[in-house]
């Protein structure tokens, strides 16, 4: 397999560094709800600043922080700077399905474990290390870059991203935006060699709240028909929608440079994508049941119940149709359906200067590897922006496989060590490739 060598050929200057700050940034539980990333947020200032950045911290509210560092460039035709983004705060955890402790990084079987190892604090180590570096290479470089590692990202980001559009809008200036979104692979639906993704565009996230009420009373008398039955009704006629495909620009990009990677033809591509839970969702609407609310005691019928659905939507689909579409789905039980939350990514230029600059950065990074834009299947900070017309892509650099990935918010998160020097190398060449361009226009 094409994994070994290519993961065992990286400086171990990126991947010692990497790992140092991984290793600290994970010991900080930063679980959200509370979050509480001023935990993180302080050894990633003491890293900045110890290799000479202009580091501030930003407080939304008590212990809610973001970090931000400046790296100026000497160009005064810079104009304004490109920005590193990523987030302090990670997904909750049930301790007793792990095998290690989550906020104790471990490494072992060629892994580092821990909360937050792929989601997200390996990124923010990585745009940390890799800027860094650049730094130190680059005493008078031809850009401005800044850093962004956000408060809040998992829950909306009211208390990172969105406050400081409201309240320290100045952050957000910039030229260009590298975030989160997709993903990197040793190999990837057949592939003869490694695979790199980048999203210049989200699917919308739409959260909805189902309720069904009904008689209530001592469980001793059963009813026909009550709150739980009636929700339950509507979620097994939900289960049953069958999603229409989608297929824009980017998918077909995505089918054709996949085919090119496998050496394949489209149709065993096409195979693939459908068995792939990950990448079949990048061509449909999908539908999570992720809470389900009814009842206090055993004995006793509830008079209402809820569920919540985590609504993945295609950027061509109107979410107040969907909703409308949904609503006459369940009208049959008598559930009422609200809707609790929305985010629209918009779409950035697939061939803009950060995707050329990934391409150039990645054939030194690793030589032979495939970058391929793809239709993110969440949704990150990068909407703001892209609300802001400024360019945003997503890419975690650092290579895990489906398996791995399948750990994000789960158990067991876990992402491989020879990655790590990967994952920064390539922002550093990225910054490279950047400046590169600069430097021409000086």
């Amino acid at each position: 397999m094409a994994e070994e060598p290519v993961l065992n050929s990286r400086p171990s200057s990126f991947q010692e560094r990497t790992l140092g700050l991984v290793e600290e940034l994970i010991r900080q539980d930063t679980s959200n709800p509370h979050g509480n990333e001023y935990r993180a947020a302080r050894p990633l200032k003491r890293f900045l600043a110890r290799e000479g950045l202009d580091v501030e911290l930003i407080e939304s509210s008590s212990g809610r922080i973001s970090v931000v560092a400046r790296m100026r460039g000497v160009s005064a035709s810079a104009g304004p700077p490109g920005l590193l983004l990523s987030h302090l705060d990670v997904s909750p955890v049930q301790r007793s399905f792990w095998s290690t402790s989550p906020f104790n990084p471990t490494v072992h079987s060629g892994y580092l474990w821990g909360r937050g190892a792929i989601d997200l604090k390996t990124l923010v180590a990585a745009h940390a290390v890799g800027l860094a570096e650049f730094a130190r290479q680059n005493p008078s470089p031809y850009v401005d870059v800044m850093l962004l590692a956000a408060a809040d990202e998992t829950r909306g980001g009211k208390a990172g991203i969105r406050w400081i559009e409201e309240h320290r809008s100045d952050v957000l200036d910039c030229a260009w935006v590298l975030g989160e979104g997709s993903f990197s692979y040793p190999t990837l639906l057949g592939s003869k060699g490694p695979v790199f993704t980048y999203c210049p565009q989200e699917k919308t996230a739409l959260w909805l709240v189902l309720e069904a009420q009904g008689p209530g009373g001592h469980s001793s008398v059963p009813r026909e028909s009550t709150a739980v039955t009636r929700l339950v009704g509507a979620l097994a006629a939900i289960g049953s929608i069958q999603s229409a495909r989608h297929e824009g620009y980017i998918q077909d990009e995505f089918i054709e440079l996949m085919t090119r990677a496998s050496e394949s033809d489209r149709s065993r591509v096409e195979m693939a994508i459908a068995e792939s839970p990950a990448f079949a969702a990048m061509f449909k609407d999908t539908i999570s049941i992720t809470v389900v609310e009814a009842g206090v005691e055993p004995s006793v019928v509830p008079s209402s119940a809820k569920a919540t659905l985590d609504c993945r939507l295609m950027p061509d689909t109107d979410p107040s149709q969907f909703i409308a579409d949904l609503e006459g789905v369940v009208a049959e039980f008598g559930v009422s359906v609200t809707e609790t939350f929305r985010a629209v990514s918009g779409a950035s230029d697939p061939r803009g200067l950060v995707p050329r600059a990934l391409e150039r950065a990645l054939a030194k990074t690793v030589p032979g590897a495939a970058m391929v834009p793809v239709v993110s299947a969440g949704y990150t900070d990068l909407r703001i922006f892209r609300a802001r017309d400024i360019p945003a892509y997503g890419c975690h650099t650092a290579p895990i496989t489906l398996e791995d990935r399948a750990t994000i918010a789960g158990h067991d998160e876990r992402v491989p060590v020879l990655s790590l020097g990967i994952a920064a190398e390539m922002i550093f060449n990225v910054l490279s490739e950047v400046n590169a361009d600069a430097a021409k226009d000086a």
